[in-house]
């Protein structure tokens, strides 16, 4: 509060008062958060002291978990984690009451005749999500006695952590009081998170289509296009490597991307090096293709001028 106290003054010194008023606003807002974490710490029971809250939202085939972590009846903040595979929870949604299996009522009975059978409901795609994340991000990380959810999951679940944890976990998914307020929190958290995420694969989207309709390229599945870009670097001709980076999906994909040691080369040949990268890069590459075990980029792109 002191350091944006003193950037605030001197915004108003400078006559800067657009700048100023942001930061007072900043102020204000976060006199309250303060204020209100000395209310939750002050009224806070031993149970509620440490707790995690999660949240759930799917839309547009992707999901947000938002989990917001109370330690010492204070709220840390929150953390979104996206989910990358949600397919099999989302084609829930898709099967219809003939896709569901048959049910034998044969051995009923008589007195059965004219009764309703009903189905078990299939588990929402939001608990499914929601189920799988809070088993794997608890393999690792401790687990407060204490989780509010905003949706319910199985109580196997519950059991599991305990069993794993050596005490009890309890899973609350209809809470009252401050608890509710963090639940409502969570939510909208996670309603904001999803939202900027969807926003921003939207723009991105749309600069992946400029590119390709600048270069009239002939794509027929946008999500599948791929981008491989290739640069020489070296130390005075010497220990020369090239460096091969990946777009695909609409973004940068790290874990694709390659190095090479070049060798057999006059120092400093920077076409030399390149032709021979881009040859241990795709003759292999081009062979899977031609089988169809494999795929070329839809684009290459090398650094330097024609050689």
């Amino acid at each position: 509060l002191d350091a944006l106290q003193a950037q605030m003054m001197s915004h108003a010194e400078r006559f800067e008062y657009e700048q100023a008023a942001g930061i007072r606003n900043q102020i204000t807002a976060l006199s309250k958060v303060l204020q209100q974490q000395a209310v939750d710490e002050n009224s806070a029971t031993g149970r509620d002291r440490d707790v995690d809250i999660l949240a759930v939202k799917l839309q547009g085939g992707r999901a947000c978990v938002n989990l917001a972590m109370v330690r010492g009846g204070r709220h840390l903040g929150d953390r979104a984690y996206f989910p990358k595979h949600v397919d099999d929870a989302t084609a829930v949604q898709l099967l219809d009451d003939d896709d569901l299996p048959e049910l034998d009522v044969s051995a009923a009975g008589e007195g059965a005749a004219g009764a309703a059978v009903t189905r078990p409901a299939a588990p929402s795609p939001e608990r499914q999500v929601l189920e799988a994340f809070i088993a794997q991000h608890y393999l690792e990380m401790a687990v407060p006695s204490l989780l509010v959810l905003s949706e319910p999951v199985d109580p196997a679940l519950a059991e599991a952590l305990s069993a794993q944890a050596g005490y009890r976990v309890t899973t609350q998914a209809q809470p009252r009081g401050q608890r509710r307020i963090w639940q409502e929190m969570c939510v909208k958290g996670a309603e904001i998170a999803l939202a900027r995420l969807l926003s921003e694969e939207g723009s991105q989207q749309a600069r992946t289509r400029a590119l390709v309709d600048a270069l009239d390229l002939s794509v027929t599945e946008l999500d599948k296009f791929r981008i491989e870009c290739f640069d020489i670097s070296h130390t005075a001709g010497e220990a020369t490597q090239a460096s091969c980076v990946v777009f695909e999906g609409h973004q940068m994909q790290s874990s694709q991307y390659r190095r090479f040691n070049i060798e057999g080369i006059t120092g400093g040949d920077d076409y030399a090096a390149m032709r021979q990268v881009l040859t241990r890069r795709y003759s292999k590459m081009a062979e899977a293709a031609q089988n169809g075990t494999g795929r070329l980029p839809d684009l290459v792109l090398v650094d330097g001028g024609k050689g």
